[in-house]
């Protein structure tokens, strides 16, 4: 079975339809100065098609449109076509300025009609290349684009050539322009993309997982707070400065718990309420009960740590200003006692620090405004 055919994974066109409203985009910006007007321009829909049904959805073998041919080379080559049905053709070319004659009846057909359909395409599929490109890291060379207004299946016929001797089946992205705010008619194409196969699957592998983490649950942690999840869940604490974020983890398991530690110590509470998860030796402890409750095994737990930044500069040497380095030093104190090893930390300095865990690959991925993102 080829890779590319009907049991296409539902994550590779979403990938394929990310990459589409990226690059309609950047289009709808350069269609705007080309109009001199707002539009607005979607990828509705993204779908795998054998060589009949892509036809079937162009009207017919013999049915007559616009249609732009785009050669790909490079890292993932391939042959692309934007096709347009001569009635949408109309409409677009009603919205140039300058009352360019144009009637899908009327031949032969304005030259400048045709140059700016030409254009169209231009601008539509180089806008999706440059998503391509710049996303994929990939180098994506278009040719010069060719317009012909003839019968779909003799157009389409031609990027058929080289791909049908691997498969029946190709890509369509649907495109909607219209006017932002307007009640006009949209301008209605689609997108007939014919890759070669093995260079595909290389342009779809940087996105995988790009997807994958923005369509898994995110559980977020508060300040003095602790929860656990298991995969395929991730789990996050956000704004950490003199607090610690303690992730403890069963890879085994795929279950893992994070706290955001606050004090040092819990013989620092004052008044009625206590909250177990604001001090290092409480909420270690808690965390540790959480999980072997969720199925970890406590003896197979390893540690993460990330926090204890001394975020003022203070002349006063008082054990209250150096909290950060504090609560780190309970941390460790804590989990050395529980025989818990800590297999990658990023602790002090003076910068706030946003953290994420991943339960099934073990990676903490940590973020400062001045340093960027790290995975530990």
């Amino acid at each position: 079975m080829s890779f590319l055919d009907k049991n296409i994974s539902s994550l590779k066109l979403d990938i394929l339809k990310e990459i589409g409203n990226i690059g309609a985009g950047h289009a709808a910006t350069a269609l705007s100065t080309l109009l001199n007007k707002k539009i607005d321009m979607s990828v509705p829909d993204v779908k795998i098609v054998s060589f009949d049904e892509m036809i079937d959805m162009a009207g017919g073998a013999d049915n007559v449109v616009a249609g732009v041919f785009l050669r790909i080379d490079g890292d993932a080559p391939g042959s692309m076509f934007f096709v347009l049905p001569l009635e949408q053709a109309e409409i677009f070319i009603r919205e140039l300025p300058g009352n360019i004659p144009f009637c899908a009846d009327e031949l032969p057909y304005d030259e400048l009609a045709l140059s700016a359909l030409q254009e169209l395409g231009n601008i539509l599929s180089g806008s999706y290349l440059s998503s391509l490109s710049d996303f994929t890291k990939l180098s994506l060379f278009p040719s010069v684009p060719m317009l012909s207004i003839d019968m779909v299946g003799a157009i389409i016929g031609t990027g058929l050539l080289e791909i049908s001797q691997l498969s029946d089946y190709a890509i369509v992205i649907d495109t909607a322009l219209n006017e932002e705010f307007q009640n006009t008619d949209a301008v209605n194409g689609h997108f007939f993309c014919f890759p070669i196969l093995n260079h595909f699957k290389s342009f779809l592998r940087p996105w995988e997982s790009r997807i994958m983490n923005n369509l898994l649950e995110v559980v977020k942690v508060g300040i003095a707070d602790m929860n656990i999840v298991k995969t395929p869940s991730l789990i996050r604490t956000s704004g950490l400065g003199s607090c610690v974020g303690v992730v403890l983890y069963d890879l085994s398991a795929e279950i893992a718990g994070l706290a955001h530690i606050m004090l040092p110590d819990s013989s620092l509470a004052k008044g009625a309420s206590f909250n177990s998860a604001k001090y290092a030796d409480t909420a270690i402890r808690d965390l540790v009960s959480l999980l072997a409750k969720g199925g970890a095994r406590p003896s197979g737990l390893k540690a993460k740590i990330a926090g204890g930044a001394q975020m003022f500069k203070y002349s006063s040497g008082s054990d209250l200003m150096r909290i950060g380095p504090r609560n780190v030093e309970a941390v460790k104190q804590e989990l050395s006692f529980l025989k818990i090893a800590i297999l990658g930390e990023d602790v002090g300095g003076h910068s706030g620090r946003t953290i994420e865990f991943n339960p099934q690959s073990g990676e903490l991925m940590i973020r400062t405004v001045n340093k960027g993102q790290m995975i530990i």
